[in-house]
């Protein structure tokens, strides 16, 4: 992708300003997609995510300057069967991720037309559009008709060093009647106090079904944001699973959409912060056809004066009966400067169905901990058994780690480090 009048520039020294301009002084037919200068063009236009998106007018950008990050190739590696990395030209050259490009696009064309578009709609911004435009590999997992891996498959993503930005790229497509599961861990030693934007595209297609797991161990000050879309079609189960705990900034943004009958999306995840840090989510699921089925599940533990910030909207457009859709965020103050924003929210134009939501913030803790403590505990002890007995049920309530040890193991390590949990993972589940 780098042209020739930036050859003598090593790509990691070059900021994502300097690229995007050199790529529009140019004649970039050759070397890169209509979509992509498209993306480019946009990258260039965009401000950051805000207004007027509820979720993103709240992430903290203080002293933040994106456009003087410097571009760092994502460093990636997979284990597994039907998990290849791409570079941008295999992309497009490969049949199979041709074929779900295509499929991906039209599917999310179709959503778009399906879907009343609101001020709050936001699809694209400017993190967004640099990962569309200039992210170099890509991991395909490709699972074919029929087919079942007999392991899950694994992808981890390395957080760049300090004053870099590196964009990563996961597609994940399963072919009717597939079933996979796949663990995404984006990590970090702690001088990586860099920035990641991982987008997510999945498709996954009739009858098949999907376990996915997410985590997040990186730096206590490093940026995380990440962006899911995924299309879930007739009869196709996704099961998402995520721990989100102990980044500066972190974000995650999820579109789901439901477009065939007897689709189902169900999402639980585990958020934290410490500190200044700032935690946040934002949630979409779409109903696209009738006799879908959502539910989501999302707990938040706030200690000193950390942020944390939650928008979820179930979207339920005409044509859609039977459909059932639920959310809920509940949250933990621990500290006496934290505090959340949650903004649980139901669009439903069609009559014939069944949904709620709910929101909750706990902060009675000093009452909880005299009580702990009158029975002979101290404080930490008595903490640490407070967050544990809030985020137990949304664990036992995943899907992926019930059924798989190195799961089990891939979250409740970072879970103690990050929250100082003691109990035994055999008294979860």
């Amino acid at each position: 992708m780098v042209m020739a009048s930036l050859a003598d520039k090593p790509i990691q020294r070059l900021t994502i300003h300097e690229v995007l301009h050199e790529l529009k002084r140019e004649n970039p037919a050759s070397y890169v997609s209509q979509e992509q200068l498209a993306a480019l063009e946009r990258a260039l236009e965009l401000p950051l995510p805000g207004a007027p998106d509820e979720a993103w007018r709240r992430v903290p950008y203080d002293g933040y300057n994106f456009n003087e990050l410097t571009l760092a190739a994502p460093v990636m590696q997979a284990e597994g069967e039907y998990v290849t990395r791409l570079t941008r030209h295999d992309r497009a050259a490969d049949e199979a991720c041709g074929r779900f490009l295509k499929a991906y696009g039209a599917l999310f064309e179709k959503r778009r037309k399906r879907n009343k578009s609101r001020a709050n709609d936001v699809i694209e911004n400017k993190l967004y559009s640099f990962n569309e435009a200039l992210s170099g590999d890509a991991y395909f997992v490709h699972v074919p008709k029929g087919t079942t891996p007999a392991e899950p498959i694994k992808i981890t993503i390395e957080q760049p060093e300090a004053n870099r930005i590196s964009l990563p790229v996961v597609y994940l497509h399963l072919e009717p009647g597939s079933a996979a599961e796949v663990m995404i861990e984006q990590r970090g030693e702690p001088e990586a106090d860099g920035t990641a934007c991982v987008v997510l595209k999945g498709l996954i297609e009739r009858d098949a079904r999907l376990s996915l797991l997410r985590l997040q161990n990186v730096s206590e000050s490093a940026r995380f944001f990440g962006f899911d879309r995924v299309m879930i079609e007739e009869n196709a189960t996704l099961r998402a699973d995520g721990v989100t705990i102990g980044a500066a900034v972190s974000m995650l943004e999820g579109l789901y959409s439901l477009m065939g009958p007897e689709s189902r999306a169900e999402l639980r995840e585990l958020t934290g912060a410490r500190g200044t840090q700032f935690s946040g989510m934002k949630i979409t699921v779409e109903h696209n056809a009738p006799h879908t089925y959502s539910d989501a599940a999302v707990k938040t533990v706030l200690d000193d004066a950390s942020r944390g910030m939650f928008t979820g909207n179930i979207k339920i457009p005409a044509g859609s009966p039977h459909s059932q859709g639920y959310e809920e965020h509940r949250t933990l103050l621990l500290g006496d400067e934290a505090h959340v924003q949650s903004i649980p929210q139901l669009e439903i134009i069609e009559n014939d169905v069944r949904c709620s939501h709910g929101s909750t913030v706990t902060s009675t803790v000093d009452d909880d901990l005299f009580y702990l403590r009158s029975r002979g505990l101290d404080a930490a002890f008595a903490t640490r058994l407070l967050i544990s007995a809030f985020y137990q049920d949304v664990l036992q309530r995943m899907d992926l780690p019930t059924r798989n040890d190195e799961a089990r193991n891939m979250i409740m390590g970072p879970l103690r480090a990050k929250t100082g949990l003691e109990f035994d993972s055999s008294e979860v589940w």
